[in-house]
């Protein structure tokens, strides 16, 4: 049995248009990797932490009958919130509930995007797309209730697609070569396109953190967000803060204070030139 390292995306700056490449869209949770550990499932984060006992029972039941047999996954794992518009991916919601262990478990699930073993087989060398085959069949051979699991959703690889994808919520999207094998570490055969918003505000309150400077900013639209902050901003001062998105409690996420005077750019378009768990 393999143990739990992640294949992690590279930075990219727009959508490979060329042949050989597929689009998923990209769900602002925990990394989520499953396996078998004596008949029962072990989940782990991204960089390696045991979760399983910071999941509610009928998540770990719906895991450990997806991982059954000597098989391995890899996801994300999210909270979705009910909103006018429809079910939104609730990251603030989700670090509640697995942090306190206590939290509302209602609209977690596991979206699960790659196979590393089948029912014993290292399969993490076989093509992306061949994998994402054996996933597909796996998962409708093992249906679990509600949805508590499935498989990710595949995109149009196309700069619509993704500006799609933003407009609904999502944290962006993330290429794939078709013909990609799953290597732990850092790959450039996975592209993470980030939504970007901008949100003017002012500065009310500068806090220090042991990351940096924090910025409490009273945003021109409505409510207030935490931003890492820049040296020299000063109480009062008018800002942009970008972001990937706003959550479902209004809040931004990975919102940072934009330099003085830079020039935006379209999310996932080509260049004009998050807590480790």
């Amino acid at each position: 049995m393999i143990g739990p390292h992640a294949m992690l995306s590279s930075p990219g700056t727009a959508v490979p248009l060329q042949d050989g490449w597929c689009l998923e869209p990209k769900w602002d949770g925990w990394r989520c990797l499953v396996t078998e550990r004596h008949g029962r499932a072990a989940a782990y984060s991204r960089h390696g932490t045991a979760i399983t006992t910071w999941l509610p029972a009928d998540m770990r039941s719906a895991l450990a009958d997806v991982a059954a047999g000597g098989t391995v996954v890899d996801g994300e794992l999210v909270k979705l919130t009910a909103a006018a518009a429809g079910p939104v991916a609730d990251f603030a919601g989700l670090c509640r509930c697995l942090d306190s262990r206590h939290g509302d478990a209602a609209g977690l699930h596991l979206v699960v995007f790659d196979l590393l073993e089948h029912h014993g087989a290292d399969v993490r060398q076989l093509p992306w797309r061949e994998r994402r085959a054996r996933l597909r069949k796996h998962l409708l051979q093992r249906a679990t209730p509600d949805g508590i699991v499935s498989l990710i959703s595949e995109l149009p690889v196309s700069q619509a697609a993704h500006d799609h994808a933003v407009s609904l919520g999502l944290e962006g999207t993330i290429a794939k070569r078709a013909s990609s094998a799953y290597r732990a570490g850092r790959s450039r055969s996975w592209l993470k396109l980030k939504a970007r918003h901008e949100h003017p505000g002012v500065v009310l309150e500068l806090v220090d953190h042991d990351r940096g400077p924090r910025a409490l900013i009273a945003l021109d639209a409505g409510g207030q967000s935490w931003a890492t902050a820049r040296k020299h901003v000063t109480p009062g001062q008018h800002v942009t803060v970008i972001c990937s998105r706003r959550d479902a409690d209004g809040s931004l996420r990975e919102a940072r204070i934009a330099p003085a005077g830079r020039k935006s750019e379209p999310a996932g378009a080509a260049p004009s030139r998050q807590a480790r768990v």
